[in-house]
């Protein structure tokens, strides 16, 4: 389907949100939190974007692209050419990353761009009125999207952690997940390092608690013991 870019604005020196409407004026299809969509870029490629507006919002769409240098020139693209007014092709949302509403206890990590999914998250489990911390790891404040909208809707259900670039202050997940209450879920996203950490720490954790999503074919290793494994392929509802 078609959509029509509202609104654009630079929210750190390098990510840019963009409004999406339908042309016309019209719903756009319903989405739940963790939702993305693939959009068509007008130079051919295609790019997967999470949604990452309140899921009870029917009038738009809102996503952030966070500009990659080394990238395959989609962020680049983004930042560069897409302006108000220009019409993308889009898929409907798609939801490969789902929260469990079911949970007493929800610890939320967001490394940088990471935060698309996990804000819409965080907006979805206060609407509910569910039980949730949110962990905002960057940089410094100048690199931390949506920090003023964070700070006025979860008062101190949010902690903006600002490593400086320094591996030594990173966020310590290992203690954070360390101690589980029951009912606790885990919900991860951000760069490799840091899925990588929280899916060690919370190893141990009940199977369907560890929640996560990779932006890419990016292989995380985790440490565990050499056993079977089943995949269950959803979409066919197969169990390999």
């Amino acid at each position: 389907m078609d959509v029509v870019v509202r609104s654009a604005e630079m929210v750190t020196p390098r990510i840019k949100s963009f409004e999406l409407t339908d042309p016309a004026g019209a719903d756009l299809p319903a989405f739940e939190a963790g939702s993305h969509v693939d959009v068509t870029l007008p130079n051919g490629l295609v790019r997967s974007y999470t949604l990452l507006n309140d899921s009870r919002e029917c009038n738009r769409y809102v996503i952030a692209v966070l500009r990659e240098e080394a990238g395959g020139g989609g962020s680049a693209w983004v930042h560069e050419s897409l302006n108000v007014g220009d019409v993308l092709s889009i898929t409907e949302p798609e939801n490969r990353f789902e929260i469990d509403e079911g949970g007493d206890h929800n610890i939320l990590i967001a490394g940088g761009i990471g935060i698309t999914p996990i804000l819409s998250m965080a907006e979805r489990f206060d609407e509910l009125g569910i039980d949730f911390k949110l962990y905002y790891c960057t940089r410094n404040r100048a690199e931390t999207a949506f920090a003023e909208r964070i700070e006025q809707r979860f008062g101190g259900r949010h902690v903006l952690h600002h490593d400086e670039g320094i591996a030594e202050q990173s966020l310590d997940v290992v203690a954070l997940l360390s101690d589980r209450q029951p009912g606790t879920h885990v919900y991860v996203c951000g760069p490799p390092g840091l899925i990588g950490a929280a899916r060690n720490a919370a190893k141990e954790w009940p199977q369907g608690t560890v929640h996560f999503e990779l932006f890419g074919a990016v292989h995380v290793a985790v440490k565990t013991e050499n056993k079977p494994f089943d995949i269950h392929l959803k979409r066919r509802n197969v169990t390999l």
